[in-house]
C-alpha cells in the first residue's frame, strides 16, 4: 500500500479543517470556545480549520464530544473525515 503524498496529506488536512469549521459554526461556537473545551489555544483551532495542521485523533474525538456535550450536536469523527476521500481528491488532481 502506498503512503499518501505530501500534497494528498495537505488536501486531507484542509478537507477535515473545512468540516471542523462547518460544525463549529453550526454549533454557534467560537474558535476560543472550542479550544477551551478541547484543551487547545484558539490559534491552534484556526490552524486545524485552515488545514495548516492536521488535528490529532484524540483532539478530533474531543472536538466531537464538545459539540455534543456543550452544544447538543451529534457528530462522529467519521462524519468529519468522510466528506471527500483523499483518493478521490488525489484522482481529480491527477496524482493517483
Amino acid at each position: 500500500m502506498e503512503l499518501p503524498t505530501k500534497s494528498q496529506q495537505e488536501a486531507v488536512a484542509q478537507d477535515i479543517g473545512e468540516s471542523l469549521k462547518h460544525w463549529r459554526k453550526e454549533a454557534g461556537a467560537t474558535q476560543a470556545q472550542i479550544g477551551q473545551a478541547i484543551g487547545e489555544h484558539r490559534a491552534m483551532i484556526a490552524r486545524y480549520e485552515t488545514g495548516q495542521r492536521m488535528i490529532p485523533l484524540a483532539r478530533l474525538y474531543a472536538f466531537c464530544e464538545a459539540l455534543y456535550e456543550d452544544y447538543g450536536l451529534t457528530v462522529s469523527p467519521s462524519n468529519l473525515i468522510s466528506r471527500q476521500s483523499i483518493w478521490a481528491k488525489a484522482r481529480s488532481n491527477g496524482e493517483a
